[in-house]
């Protein structure tokens, strides 16, 4: 039939081990009425020609599935290693041949693409829409209650904020309220109360609340266990053992070694367990079920976006074959630098305690009270960076001085001249060089750890998740984050990527958060300037944007960019008032780095930062200076003024019109937010849980009121009630803020991410569908894509992305990617 399309799903021998199951039924996609029965396909009690045939069969009709970036992985895993145990041994039981099939596991990396004429996941459509909550989300906190009322307000909260129990299916146990009594880290006299979220968006989840069944089975309660050890960053099971020490194996997991097996010593249990286990069977059959009726339930439910084919089914199936087959390392590279890094890893410390006790006796007394023997990335990168104070203004930077005014003492500061008001000398501290000999270690020790794992697999196994954030933007998986590799050229020199006859091409949007911003802003002025040559001041014509780096009028450059004026550079601006461009640029790499400040900056404010975000991450000295800078940008580009006014406008529920201290209102938020492109992202539980909480700050019990106990909270004497009130609104504000910071975020990544994903979806399409020799591969790094690719296609991508950016450009005017062909390596970019 030609419009039947398979609902599959698979049972694995751990979650990177081969296919023991296939379980699978072929409905009508248009009116989803099943074609046949549900078939349980058992892959080692079949012949290798009848597996191939359905896998064959399922990439031509197309599938339908919930987490194909997890199941298509298995089929291409399963498809090559049975492709070279057929040619090797004949039409046999794959039964017969478990060792031989691990055997050829690693050789089958190199075997062909497996790519479905059309896909659909249910998981990743239900992750677009309102069940998006269901993600990973932040704990809730409310603050500093006073003791004697914390078991009462936990109740109360309990009473007035009803959260559906999806919100905590992975909890373990069973607990009488999903607010925690906590101790506060800071005032014994007080307590925090927690609401730690553990959602779930599990199959079996969403088709207990979504199609009413009451009935539906975890597979940890009644699945097969052994399960073996492994590794989702080298999937085959040589990278752990070998059959002559009968797969037995260890990985060091927790801080400790955890013995076991490689798959082949625990699998003849799994395919036992499912061919003849009837709880097990039902498991499976009912796995298809529930896919199949939620894709008919969100078919058919009132305003339904669902369709096949969509941009993040087409890609599960991607990244599914990409990770499979692996990106090429330069192993001979890696192994140098893995030596290099263990010497470095080991001239200092690197545990905690034993950092401690490194740089312990090089702090004073009240350094040591403050540091409380913490040594966090942030701490010790303050001190590495720290000066002795200046004795003359004891590290403060300003001079106190008594004036007799008109009879009255008045005192009065003014800057330090002996440190010139940076409150330091030009000795560095003390405790610096072992600090920074103990962030070195600790670095070297990440790097370690990546050379290991790309050693033991002998290339790189990129896993993705589709939709790894609420913005849509895809997020690394398995151990081994692509986004997370160091940006230094001496570590991605050791990533060529492709194996032949593949060669390497790609590249990545330049300044593309600006553009978007520029965009959202769609202020002229700023347009102007972002177009402006650095060096003539020439305006560019926008005709010419992505199509050529050299200035039209002068023919400068910046390195692989076009030579345009920087946001970050004119942002820079408003923190020195009067200080030109060329002045902010010229800093670069200085001390006092202005055009790195205005980077940070500039992000930080259209990120929903304020003065105080300025100040705390160094970019502007005081409040002052933050909010005559953010003035300033705002004036001279009011688009920008636009924007954040209509964040506040539609997602600040509780406005304090009178300043603080004044009467609290609430205005109804929007529900969500959409990027330029329409991918929403939901506030609906952070809304509701903030507005119960507004609710009953505004109207406490009365038994509560009447207690006449005061404490001291904040600095400030309060009652009991009146301490949990502000409690109450501290955390709803809390909320409020990241919803608005949220709201900006998404606006601007999520248009990047649905854009990027939207050109990988056009060169994937060089790929045939089907069985084929790779053509073509991909990888998704935030807003860069590295391509290997035959040679002879290079030309037909590269039109494809400039066709991108033409179609993009009315939305967009200074969209622009940097793209390269011919590459060495992931540095050449």
């Amino acid at each position: 039939m030609n419009d039947s399309i398979y609902v599959y799903d698979t049972e694995t021998c751990g979650f990177h081990g081969p296919v023991v199951l296939i379980q699978y039924q072929l409905i009508l996609s248009d009116t989803c009425a099943p074609c046949d029965d549900i078939h349980l396909h058992e892959v080692w009690h079949t012949p290798i020609s009848e597996t191939l045939k359905l896998i064959e069969d399922i990439l031509e009709r197309g599938c339908i599935g919930f987490n194909l970036v997890f199941d298509h992985f298995h089929l291409c895993q399963l498809y090559t290693t049975l492709l070279l145990l057929k040619d090797e041994y004949g039409d046999v039981l794959p039964i017969d041949y478990i060792n031989e099939y691990a055997d050829l596991e690693p050789i089958a990396r190199d075997g062909p693409c497996l790519k479905p004429r059309r896909s659909c996941d249910i998981m990743l459509y239900a992750q677009k829409g309102p069940y998006q909550s269901t993600m990973e989300r932040k704990n809730i906190t409310v603050r500093k209650i006073p003791r004697i009322l914390a078991k009462d307000l936990q109740s109360k909260l309990e009473e007035v904020i009803k959260i559906d129990d999806i919100y905590f299916e992975r909890r373990k146990e069973f607990k009488e309220f999903n607010w925690d009594i906590e101790p506060n880290p800071d005032d014994d006299a007080f307590c925090d109360l927690t609401l730690r979220f553990k959602p779930s968006a599990a199959l079996k989840v969403l088709a207990k609340y979504i199609l009413n069944i009451k009935d539906t089975q975890v597979l940890s309660d009644i699945g097969p266990g052994q399960n073996p050890l492994e590794y989702g960053w080298a999937p085959f099971a040589k990278a752990l053992g070998d059959k002559e020490r009968n797969w037995r194996t260890r990985i060091w997991k927790n801080r400790n070694w955890v013995w076991g097996y490689a798959w082949p010593g625990v699998i003849k249990h799994h395919i036992s367990y499912w061919r003849h286990n009837s709880q097990g069977r039902k498991y499976a059959h009912d796995d298809v079920v529930y896919t199949r009726d939620l894709y008919k339930h969100f078919k058919n439910e009132e305003g339904s976006t669902l369709k096949i084919d969509d941009n993040d089914s087409i890609l599960a199936c991607q990244v599914a074959a990409c990770r499979w087959k692996g990106f090429k390392v330069n192993l001979e590279g890696a192994q140098k630098l893995r030596d290099e890094a263990v010497m470095v890893s080991r001239t200092a410390p690197i545990a905690p305690n034993a950092v401690w006790e490194y740089i312990e006796p090089y702090l004073s007394i009240e350094e040591k009270a403050i540091l409380k023997g913490s040594t966090k990335k942030e701490i010790l990168k303050q001190l590495a960076d720290s000066f002795v104070p200046c004795v003359e203004c004891s590290g403060t930077g300003r001079l106190d001085r008594l004036d007799n005014l008109m009879a009255e003492l008045v005192i009065e500061s003014e800057k330090c001249h002996v440190c010139n008001g940076s409150g330091n000398t030009d000795t560095p501290h003390p405790v610096a060089p072992y600090a920074i000999k103990c962030i070195k270690a600790r670095e070297a020790t990440k790097e370690v750890e990546l050379w290991d794992k790309l050693l033991i697999a002998g290339r790189f196994h990129v896993s993705n998740r589709i939709i790894g954030a609420l913005t849509g933007r895809m997020s690394g998986s398995d151990q081994l984050n692509p986004q997370g590799i160091k940006h230094a050229k001496y570590v991605r020199q050791q990533f060529p990527l492709a194996f032949e006859p593949l060669v390497l091409s790609g590249g990545d949007f330049m300044s593309f958060e600006v553009s978007i911003i520029a965009a959202l802003c769609n202020d002229v002025k700023l347009n102007e300037e972002l177009s402006r040559c650095a060096e003539c001041k020439y305006i560019w014509p926008q005709e010419l944007y992505g199509t050529q780096i050299e200035c039209p009028n002068c023919g400068k450059t910046d390195g692989h960019e076009p030579c345009r004026q920087k946001f970050h550079g004119l942002f820079a601006m408003g923190l020195n008032p009067g200080i030109t461009y060329d002045e902010v640029v010229a800093s670069k790499g200085t001390e006092n780095d202005l055009y790195d400040k205005g980077k940070r900056g500039g992000f930080a404010k259209f990120y929903g930062g304020n003065e105080d975000t300025l100040v705390r991450r160094g970019v502007a000295d005081n409040l002052t200076v933050a909010a005559q800078c953010l003035e300033w940008f705002d004036d001279t580009f009011k688009g920008s003024r636009r924007f954040s006014e209509e964040i506040y406008d539609d997602y600040c529920s509780m406005r304090q019109e009178g300043g603080i201290g004044t009467a609290v209102t609430w205005k109804d938020p929007k529900e969500y937010v959409e990027s330029m492109l329409g991918f929403r992202r939901y506030f609906t539980i952070e809304n509701r849980i903030c507005k119960k909480l507004f609710d009953l700050a505004q109207s406490l019990p009365k038994a509560w009121k009447d207690i006449p106990m005061t404490c001291l909270r904040r600095d400030r004497e309060q009652k009991v009630a009146g301490a949990i009130m502000s409690a109450l609104y501290a955390a709803a504000f809390s909320i409020q803020a990241k919803n608005m910071r949220a709201a900006s975020n998404h606006r601007i990544q999520s248009t990047g991410a649905t854009i990027t994903k939207e050109l990988q979806v056009r060169l994937w399409s060089l790929q045939p569908v089907g069985v084929h020799h790779w053509r073509i591969m991909l990888m998704n790094v935030h807003d860069e894509l590295m391509m290997p690719i035959l040679p002879e296609l290079r030309e037909t991508a590269r039109e494809i992305v400039r066709q991108l950016i033409l179609d993009y450009r009315e939305l967009i005017p200074l969209i622009a990617i940097g793209w390269a062909d011919s590459l060495e390596s992931w540095a050449d970019k």
